[in-house]
């Protein structure tokens, strides 16, 4: 007479634990590649004085890989929601992401939200500028900066 067999679900339950451990520490790895890569000198269009560009977060701010928000100084862009949102954004998007040259910021402080204030620069053009002057939002002089490099 065969023996018979009692199916347990510690079997699965392992199989399942490990696939997800072995995803995470794919994606870790790949992750930590990335940052070792530019920390090592290998330039990628989208490096910011030695820190990688995650996002456009909107027209007029950035995100780096590390958590550090960038605020544009003396622009402003339309606000999520509102007309012309999507279209900022893309645009200061396509301006860091699809640059041949550094991008590189010139930090000035800190906004009341913690942000970082700074003028950004993708090879030898001014994003800031480059925003006010294809109409994708306006000079905004945020605490008193001087915003004669938008004018």
């Amino acid at each position: 007479m065969p023996k018979s067999h009692s199916f347990s679900l510690k079997t699965p339950l392992i199989v399942i634990i490990t696939l997800i451990v072995l995803a995470l520490s794919l994606f870790i790895g790949i992750k930590l590649l990335s940052i070792n890569n530019n920390v090592n000198g290998t330039e990628t269009p989208n490096t910011s004085n030695g820190a990688l560009i995650l996002r456009a977060v909107d027209g007029d701010t950035l995100e780096l890989i590390d958590g550090e928000i960038i605020r544009l100084l003396c622009v402003n862009t339309p606000e999520k929601g509102a007309g012309g949102y999507e279209e900022a954004r893309d645009f200061l998007s396509s301006l860091v992401f699809s640059s041949s040259g550094d991008i590189r910021i010139e930090r000035q402080g800190f906004d009341k939200y913690n942000r970082t204030l700074g003028w950004v620069y993708s090879g030898g053009t001014l994003v800031n500028k480059e925003i006010i002057d294809n109409g994708y939002g306006s000079i905004f002089p945020y605490n008193g900066t001087d915003c004669g490099r938008v004018a």
